[in-house]
């Protein structure tokens, strides 16, 4: 339904970026307040959260254009500079907070959780010896 709805926007708006329709979403439609707030400053913790995770890379591999496997050198690099991302997100942006951008859920931590989960694909566990995001992302899932 998700996929469909996206779609629609797509076809209707002719967006594609997935923050700019979880805004466009948030915006157009009756959502709680929350998810995107209409509050200058709350939104402001919100975008800022969203482009930090938009300017890192927190997944573990980039698919290659050349569709050629990675090399072990730009596989390592990656991995530190994801490990490196999760450390942030564990002891700066969840720092004293419950969510991402402040004290409520917004779309920004939805971007999160999905960003932090992708790693699982290729056999990393983003959440080992992270407590505090493992339980922020444990606290995310259940209010969607």
């Amino acid at each position: 339904m998700i996929r469909d709805l996206f779609c629609c926007i797509l076809v209707h708006v002719g967006i594609a970026e997935s923050v700019v329709i979880l805004r466009y979403l948030c915006r157009t439609y009756k959502v709680a307040d929350h998810w995107y707030p209409k509050d200058v400053q709350k939104q402001a913790r919100v975008d800022e959260c969203l482009m930090w995770q938009y300017n890192r890379e927190l997944i573990a591999f980039i698919p290659l254009k050349s569709g050629q496997p990675a090399s072990v050198k730009t596989i390592v690099t990656l991995e530190e500079r994801m490990i490196e991302n999760l450390d942030l997100i564990e002891n700066i942006w969840l720092k004293n907070k419950l969510f991402l951008s402040g004290d409520e859920i917004s779309i920004s931590d939805l971007v999160g959780a999905c960003e932090v989960e992708q790693p699982r694909i290729a056999g990393f566990d983003p959440r080992e010896n992270r407590h505090n995001l493992t339980k922020r992302i444990a606290g995310v899932f259940p209010l969607l």
